[in-house]
């Protein structure tokens, strides 16, 4: 895919394509609605599977690495769309402080959720800023936006050491070539289902 000039990546090689996107959300769709495309600690269920590739799905074999808050983790590159930089974003009252508001991404109101509260390391380094990396995740029944630091690049799904930390959310860990220390892992599935937590208690708020 063609990377758009102009947004930040924290790394080259990801082959995960970057847009730019600005201006508020048109208010035509909801904070739960946005997920509609087809496409402290954690409270993740700690009984999900602790298998790499069981959890990033049959034949997944590439991670997508990224930096929150000084830290690198890894997302199966299934659920990673591309990166873009956000300029606007609308608040919307009364939800989970996960929720950063709502962005428009050509034409599409998407809700923005801050990746280091969803991962339980507390808020992101620095307010709402004018331009953000924002990694776009989208599952069969979800699509949000996750600010972060920055992109890194695309690892192979091998080597995991399992996990002795006590955020659920982690299968475990792997040095990655051409990155500083190890990287984290996360469960897919313990993410979109923190995602998904987060959606219905918008919708029920609203």
């Amino acid at each position: 895919m063609t990377r758009a000039s102009g947004a930040p990546t924290g790394g080259s090689g990801t082959g995960i394509g970057t847009a730019s996107t600005g201006g508020s959300s048109s208010g035509s769709g909801s904070l739960a609605d946005s997920g509609r495309s087809p496409k402290g600690r954690s409270t993740a269920n700690k009984s999900a599977p602790r298998d790499a590739r069981s959890s990033v799905g049959v034949g997944e074999a590439n991670l997508c690495t990224f930096v929150v808050n000084g830290q690198r983790f890894a997302l199966s590159t299934a659920l990673v769309r591309e990166l873009v930089e956000v300029t606007a974003v609308t608040l919307v009252p009364r939800v989970d402080p996960a929720i950063l508001g709502l962005f428009n991404l050509r034409g599409e109101p998407m809700p923005l959720v801050d990746m280091a509260t969803v991962l339980g390391m507390g808020d992101s380094v620095g307010p709402l800023s004018k331009k953000m990396a924002v990694m776009i995740l989208r599952s069969e029944t979800l699509s949000v936006g996750a600010r972060i630091d920055a992109l890194g690049t695309v690892v192979p799904n091998r080597g995991l050491v399992a996990s002795t930390d006590p955020n659920a959310m982690l299968l475990g860990f792997l040095e990655a070539a051409g990155t500083d220390g190890h990287v984290a892992v996360i469960n897919p599935a313990d993410l979109l289902a923190r995602l998904e937590r987060l959606k219905q208690s918008a919708s029920e708020r609203e």
